[in-house]
């Protein structure tokens, strides 16, 4: 599950924080420990006995207040034990608030050597841009999840969502009624425009010979939509989402959401 966010961690070992979407610490505590392990401490202990490891939200809580962040603080800055590494991972990201996050994010902002962040999170449309933007980001396909509720609904949203794209890009105006997101609530639908917003970041990956970050599960959709589209009109679409996500800041409908999405997607 964690192979692609190994070989990226290979291959570039100047990123320091790692946000690691669609995955719930139970899943794939084992495999994260061994990535730790291996790649920060020689393959020696484990995350879970190691003092240089500092585990926060262990108990899944459902805030991450901004006591708990300025206790790993004064924990990082004491020695390490084992190697020169140390190493936090904050389970369930997207439970820090605004207090919290924003301590967080000075840690994020000017990351001291040898410090490395692993962040978890459920929900990754419900983390705070500042923080995904300090982030390398990672959104783990649910193929390789456990077959829980979590990945069901996942799966459901990411049909809903690769049909809309589908149905979009044809460019047929008397197929309005197949183009509609089939999103049951709020917070489906940020889900939504997030893996949108993945998935065109992706065309412009392939257009401009960069490697797939978001949807390698789908390249031929990837392809096919990356072929029709020029760059200019890819980023007018991203930056229509990223209207839309704001928008949804300020609790404007999703039905109102949609049409202005498939409106705006028309026009471009």
């Amino acid at each position: 599950m964690l192979e692609v966010v190994k070989k990226d961690i290979d291959n570039n070992g100047k990123a320091h924080a790692f946000l690691i979407g669609n995955v719930s610490f139970s899943c794939i505590k084992d495999e994260l420990d061994k990535l730790i392990t291996n790649k920060y401490f020689n393959g020696k202990g484990s995350i879970f006995v190691n003092p240089d490891v500092i585990i926060v939200n262990e108990m899944e809580v459902k805030t991450i207040c901004k006591d708990e962040i300025n206790v790993l603080k004064s924990r990082i800055i004491n020695r390490a034990q084992f190697s020169s590494n140390k190493v936090y991972i904050i389970i369930n990201a997207e439970k820090l608030n605004v207090k919290s996050s924003n301590i967080l994010l000075k840690q994020l902002e000017e990351p001291e050597d040898n410090i490395y962040a692993f962040l978890l999170t459920k929900n990754f449309s419900m983390v705070l841009p500042t923080i995904k933007s300090r982030c390398k980001n990672y959104f783990i396909s649910s193929d390789t999840m456990n077959d829980d509720i979590y990945s069901k609904e996942y799966e459901k949203i990411l049909l809903s969502t690769l049909n809309f794209i589908n149905n979009v890009e044809k460019s047929k105006k008397d197929s309005f009624i197949c183009n509609a997101l089939d999103v049951k609530d709020r917070e489906s639908f940020i889900l939504s425009l997030n893996l949108l917003e993945y998935f065109y970041k992706d065309c412009l990956n392939y257009r401009n010979n960069k490697k797939m970050e978001y949807f390698v599960n789908n390249e031929s959709d990837v392809k096919r939509v990356a072929v029709i589209n020029n760059n200019e009109k890819i980023l007018k679409k991203l930056l229509v989402i990223n209207d839309i996500i704001k928008d949804m800041n300020y609790n404007l409908s999703i039905s109102l959401s949609i049409d202005k999405l498939i409106i705006e997607f028309w026009r471009n």
